[in-house]
């Protein structure tokens, strides 16, 4: 077998921990058409192997191997994926009896020697997975957590919600075979260059030696990048849908749009959902639809950096509806207030120094992040502190008054 080209790796050296973790990255482009191979790939490549066909097999192995873990994951940002193999394995240095080329092989063969026959992934592993998707998407949407999500991403870009829909891109899943996988298996991992990451105290020495039989270096994977789409249209007027449907519990998804956002007022869009979450050690929507008001059974923030919003998520009363969207308009017209503002950004910042110090003990959080600033999907969180601290509270001021009220989505619980 020749070997696998991989971008010359990144050795993050420590003595804190006695494990080593090694991290391939795979860039790949979204394609519409291929919604789900991904998702099933993952299963199929971390359950069975050329060598070990049934799952209990391969399960014994890791464990006979000492592998501690090994796991992936998708990151999605606009056109670009990332899969992110993860392994983890005790460092030989700590545990006499670890082989660890052995379980470096076993590792490289899931990966790169999986289960095929007659240029197809066997039937029986491609079937169950598929099954369990189509499954699990359907089950999804009869749920009132997935159907109003999935309801309320629709109705906030049309556009988008194709892109990323599973429930909306169910007919790519019925229409992938055993052998197209294996075609896009073929494209997309055995041929790509991954990007790897090494974290422990190991050597680069070390490294080299471990990978030599395996892998070819080279400097760098020119991946296109296509990771903002700030240009695509927003709606231009106010949407508020509310649907009826048989649940016990109602849901109210609210996005709130900045208007025309740009790269640059990231840092803003970042900070105003820190400050939300963060500045009185509890969120501001919590506080003030729980605590104080006693309306919501819960409430959750998150922003699309990418795409210039803020989403908020409650579930409460059907009767609540009107009260508690009052209330959200109202946390986010105080924090206009300069007062308020310097207050909360200053109580923000505290609690994000004291969020880094337990990161700091956190391997995972570490990693992932030299991962993410490394594509270029994120930056180190001591730089996105200073960020916070250099915003002028007048610019702040100006950015929230950018912050309007986009999409109300109110399922209607009838039951």
């Amino acid at each position: 077998m020749e070997k696998i080209k991989i971008v010359k790796p990144k050795i993050i050296r420590t003595k804190k921990y006695k494990t080593i973790d090694i991290v391939l990255v795979y860039p790949i482009m979204f394609q519409q058409n291929h919604f789900f191979d991904l998702k099933i790939l993952r299963n199929i490549l971390s359950s069975t192997s050329l060598e070990y066909p049934l799952e209990k097999d391969f399960k014994n192995a890791m464990l006979k191997n000492l592998i501690i873990n090994y796991s992936s994951t998708i990151t999605r940002v606009n056109k670009n994926i990332f899969f992110k193999v993860y392994l983890t394995i005790p460092n030989p240095k700590d545990i006499e009896d670890f082989n660890i080329k052995s379980a470096f092989q076993f590792f490289f063969n899931s990966l790169y020697k999986p289960n095929i026959v007659d240029n197809k992934f066997k039937e029986e592993d491609f079937e169950r997975e598929k099954n369990f998707i189509i499954s699990r998407c359907k089950n999804n949407h009869k749920d009132i957590y997935g159907y109003s999500y999935d309801k309320f991403m629709k109705c906030l870009e049309e556009s988008h919600y194709n892109s990323f829909s599973e429930y909306k891109n169910l007919n790519s899943l019925e229409k992938l075979t055993a052998s197209s996988l294996y075609n896009y298996y073929q494209e997309n991992i055995y041929q790509n260059i991954p990007l790897v990451f090494v974290y422990g105290n190991i050597l680069k020495k070390e490294i080299d030696n471990l990978f030599k039989d395996y892998f070819l270096y080279v400097n760098e994977n020119n991946y296109q990048k296509n990771f903002s789409n700030y240009k695509e249209t927003r709606n231009k007027t106010l949407i508020t849908i509310e649907n009826k449907k048989e649940f016990q519990d109602s849901v109210l998804n609210i996005a709130y749009s900045v208007s025309n956002m740009q790269e640059k007022d990231e840092i803003y869009l970042r900070t105003l959902n820190n400050v939300i979450l963060r500045s009185l050690g509890v969120s501001l929507f919590f506080k003030k639809l729980r605590l104080d008001n006693n309306l919501v059974y819960s409430v959750y923030n998150s922003v699309v950096l990418n795409r210039g919003l803020l989403i908020i998520e409650t579930y409460i009363n059907k009767d609540n509806y009107e009260k508690v969207l009052s209330l959200i308009e109202e946390v986010l017209e105080e924090l206009k207030r300069k007062e308020n503002l310097q207050l909360y950004r200053e109580k923000c910042l505290t609690n994000l120094k004291y969020s880094m110090i337990r990161k700091k003990d956190d391997k995972y959080d570490k990693l992932d992040e030299v991962i993410d600033v490394n594509l270029g999907i994120d930056i180190k969180s001591d730089e996105l502190v200073q960020k916070f601290k250099e915003i002028k509270i007048e610019d702040f001021q100006k950015f929230l008054e950018r912050v309007k009220l986009d999409t109300v989505y109110f399922l209607r619980g009838e039951k």
